[in-house]
C-alpha cells in the first residue's frame, strides 16, 4: 500500500535450491499457504470497568450510516498535521483504503463470535468502516491518549459494538512481572477485562488483529510474535489469533517503500504428538542459530550440538554433507528437528541448555 492510504510514512538473497510453499510441501505441523480452515492463510495486498463478553446479533446493532460519526474536519486537520510532520504514528486515513481493508475481512466481520482487535486506530477511519461493514465487536487498542478520548466519544454512541482501550498491541507482555502503565499491558489482563476466555487450539478463530506493524525494530517484533505463537504464550493462550498486519516490503519481499497487508492464520493442526508448545521453543532457537550465518555448513552446527552426529543425520535426510544452513528448506528443518527429538544424543546438548537460559531471561530478541 502506497503512502496515499497510510499516514506518515536487503537485497533478495540468491538461492541455488528452489521450492514452492504449498499445503503438501511442508507437511503437518508447519505453516503453509492456503485458505483451508486447517491451514494458515497468508495473503498479500499491495496498492503502490471490565465488560462481559457480548455476542451481538445483527438486530442488536445500532445502524450506522456511511461515516455517520466521522468528523471530516478533524480528519483533514489530522492529515495536515501529518504532512507538517507533527504526527509520528501510522494510521489509515483514506476512507477508500479503509473500505479495501474491510472487504478482506468480510464475511468474517458479521460472525458474532469474531472479535476484531484494531491496533492504534488513530482518528478511527477504519474503525467506523469496520462497524459499517457489519463488525459485531471491535476493540480499539489505542496507545495515544488524545485519540483514546476521541474514540470514546464514538464508543458512547454505540450499543456495545465498540470497546476502546488505552493499550498498544505491540507493547503487550513486556519483559518482567512488575507493574506496567498504559499503553503497555499484559495480555491476560486485556483478555480478562474484555471477557475473552482461553480456547482450545482446534476451535474457531477467536480474535482477528488488524494494524500496521511499527517500523521500529520490526524484525524483532515479528520474531517475538513467532516465538509466542509456537509456545502458545501471550495472546495465543486464548486460541488461534489471526494477524492481519501491514508490513514493510523491506521485511517481506523486495526492498521498497510500499506496505503489504499480510494475513497469518495459524493452522489448527500446527501441534502434534511430537511438536508441542513445550518443545517448539527449541525448534525456534535451532532455526535462529542456523540462520545467523547462512553460509555456515549445517554439518558443523550439528556437530557442535552433538559431536560426530552430523554425518548420520544428513545421511538419514538425504542431504549433502556440504549443504549450507541458508540452503535448507523449511520442511527440512522441521524434519531435522524431529530426528533430533528422537535421538538420545541431543537430550543433554548445549542447544537444550540454552533454551532454558532464554526462557529464564524472559526474552528472545
Amino acid at each position: 500500500m502506497g503512502p496515499s492510504g497510510v499516514s506518515n510514512f536487503g537485497a533478495p538473497m540468491s538461492q541455488s535450491r528452489a521450492y514452492s510453499l504449498d499445503s503438501q510441501s511442508l507437511g503437518p505441523g508447519w505453516p503453509s499457504l492456503g485458505y483451508s480452515t486447517q491451514q494458515p492463510r497468508q495473503e498479500v495486498i499491495s496498492a503502490s470497568s471490565a465488560p462481559t463478553h457480548r455476542n451481538l446479533s445483527a438486530g442488536q446493532r445500532l445502524p450506522l450510516a456511511q461515516y455517520d460519526f466521522l468528523d471530516i474536519d478533524e480528519i483533514e486537520d489530522y492529515v495536515s498535521r501529518v504532512k507538517a510532520g507533527s504526527e509520528t504514528g501510522r494510521h489509515i486515513i483514506d476512507p477508500a483504503m479503509a473500505e479495501i481493508v474491510a472487504k478482506h475481512l468480510v464475511p468474517d466481520l458479521e460472525d458474532n463470535k469474531t472479535i476484531i482487535f484494531e491496533c492504534n486506530p488513530g482518528p478511527g477511519v477504519l474503525t467506523r468502516t469496520l462497524l459499517n461493514a457489519g463488525a459485531q465487536r471491535v476493540v480499539a487498542l489505542e496507545g495515544d491518549k488524545s485519540f483514546v478520548k476521541r474514540l470514546q466519544v464514538l464508543e458512547r454512541k454505540l450499543d456495545g459494538q465498540l470497546d476502546v482501550v488505552h493499550c498498544n498491541y505491540f507493547l503487550l507482555d513486556p519483559v518482567g512481572n512488575g507493574r506496567v502503565k498504559p499503553p503497555s499491558m499484559f495480555s491476560d489482563k486485556l483478555f480478562t477485562d474484555l471477557g475473552i476466555s482461553e480456547a482450545s487450539w482446534a476451535d474457531d478463530i477467536p480474535v482477528k488483529v488488524i494494524g500496521i506493524l511499527p517500523v521500529n525494530n520490526l524484525r524483532g517484533k515479528l520474531l517475538k510474535m513467532v516465538y509466542a505463537l509456537y509456545e502458545r504464550l501471550s495472546v495465543y493462550r486464548y486460541g488461534r489469533v489471526e494477524l492481519n498486519l501491514f508490513i514493510s516490503e523491506k521485511e517481506y519481499m523486495l526492498p521498497n517503500d510500499h506496505m503489504c497487508l499480510v494475513r497469518l492464520q495459524p493452522r489448527a493442526d500446527l501441534f502434534s504428538s511430537w511438536l508441542t508448545p513445550s518443545n517448539a521453543g527449541t525448534l525456534m532457537l535451532m532455526i535462529k542459530q542456523c540462520l545467523v550465518k547462512r553460509k555456515f555448513k549445517l554439518i558443523d552446527c550439528l556437530n557442535m550440538w552433538s559431536p560426530d552426529s552430523g554425518n548420520k543425520l544428513l545421511a538419514e535426510m538425504g542431504l549433502p554433507e556440504d549443504i549450507l544452513t541458508g540452503e535448507v528448506f523449511p520442511d527440512e528443518y522441521l524434519r531435522l528437528f524431529q530426528l533430533m527429538e528422537k535421538s538420545q544424543e541431543f537430550n543433554q546438548s548445549w542447544l537444550y541448555d540454552e533454551i532454558l537460559e532464554n526462557t529464564q531471561r524472559g526474552g528472545w530478541i
